[in-house]
């Protein structure tokens, strides 16, 4: 444990999917739901780190120079030349609901030195998915083509506006509409915000710069029509003891931890709307320090829906603060790894840079997520699970 005094403010709340119904929503623009939309997060040159961002196919690059659309960076993309059409891009997803209502756009350039040649598309598009992975509903924006560039809809050599403004068939990608909104539909979970480039197999040149890419959330919340059952706020100037409890003593559940777990206020309290969680090198039990380990166990618990934590975390090595759930029937016969457990997050204090969330239920499957833009675990960040039948 960290020697250093070290506070976990959090806040704690379920939200429960309920049948859709969807909202009208009005709005000026607001800020980009993206992380890097600009790509100005990443190093300098050419390269394929592409913080924030998810890479498929073969050639996506972030790259330095004048023709940035905004600051000094931008993405370019182009074909994998495999003798088979292919797709390359780059991507981010984000949590969603039935019901949610966005807007997307971004910009787009291709140069008269490299201009897309042949059957080469390329396009920005937004996917609504459910649980699974399966696409619900697609919208993409006009299509670069050498058609759209010949005959100017597309001009070569300036940024282009690309809104997110066609509706597709997600089965036979097929266009069906155009469209103001983007409207998730029932079943979303998640929605997927990506450029792709579509290469033909005939190895056409040419490529496409993006940048100061946009996502807006337009009016309803990203949660769709969730109804929310269960929160804790944390108002007030006493912990709730009719959801939390406590963990006491020494060792911890398995991690052997150096703390001596309590339920002293000095070690758990609430103050100006948040609660605090605080490790103190102090001796009590044969232990060097004390922290506290809240739980609601025998006093509230819930079987799928939505939950968000929203925290910041300490630094330091020996820390490793975690929200995880363990199945409530852990006291039986069944134990752990039976009951379950889902870990929302955690992360090691001796590299503030990502969160991780993790399943056990015999077989693990852990995910990392890495933050952008300089943040970590050290700023308020809100931790999301979507726990689904």
């Amino acid at each position: 444990m960290d020697k250093r005094r070290t506070a976990v403010p959090f806040r704690l709340a379920v939200y429960i999917g309920v049948a859709a119904l969807l909202f009208a929503a009005t709005g000026s623009k607001a800020a980009s739901l993206l992380s890097n939309p600009g790509f100005e997060s990443d190093p300098d040159g050419h390269n394929q780190n592409l913080l924030g961002w998810q890479m498929f196919g073969a050639n996506v690059y972030n790259e330095t120079g004048a023709q940035a659309h905004g600051g000094t960076n931008y993405f370019k993309i182009y074909q994998a030349f495999n003798g088979a059409v292919n797709y390359s891009g780059i991507y981010q997803d984000y949590i969603s609901g039935p019901g949610a209502i966005y807007s997307a756009d971004g910009w787009a350039f291709t140069a008269t030195s490299d201009v897309l040649a042949g059957q080469n598309m390329a396009w920005i598009e937004v996917s609504f998915r459910d649980a699974t992975g399966n696409m619900l509903a697609l919208y993409r924006s006009a299509l670069i083509t050498t058609n759209t560039i010949a005959t100017g809809a597309f001009p070569k050599n300036q940024w282009n506006n690309l809104p997110v403004t066609n509706q597709y068939d997600p089965n036979t990608i097929q266009q069906t509409n155009s469209v103001t909104r983007l409207v998730a539909p029932p079943g979303t979970v998640f929605l997927r915000y990506q450029m792709m480039l579509q290469g033909p197999a005939d190895f056409a040149n040419g490529s496409v710069y993006f940048d100061d890419l946009n996502l807006v959330q337009l009016g309803n919340a990203s949660y769709g029509n969730m109804n929310i059952v269960w929160t804790d706020e944390f108002d007030g100037t006493n912990i709730n003891t009719n959801t939390w409890t406590y963990d006491l003593g020494a060792g911890g559940w398995g991690n052997n931890e150096f703390e001596y777990y309590t339920n002293r206020p000095s070690d758990a309290f609430v103050t100006n709307g948040q609660l605090h969680i605080v490790a103190r090198q102090q001796s009590i039990g044969g232990a060097s320090y004390t922290s506290a380990r809240m739980k609601s166990q025998g006093l509230f618990s819930c079987k799928y829906g939505r939950i968000e934590w929203r925290a910041k975390m300490p630094q330091g090595v020996g820390c490793w603060p975690a929200l995880w759930l363990l199945g409530t029937n852990i006291s039986t016969a069944i134990g752990w790894p039976g009951c379950g457990e889902i870990d929302v997050m955690e992360n090691n204090g001796s590299d503030p840079s990502f969160a991780h969330g993790s399943i056990h239920s015999g077989s693990d499957a852990t995910a990392i997520y890495n933050f952008v833009d300089g943040s970590s675990i050290t700023n308020f960040h809100t931790y999301t699970l979507d726990w689904m039948t």
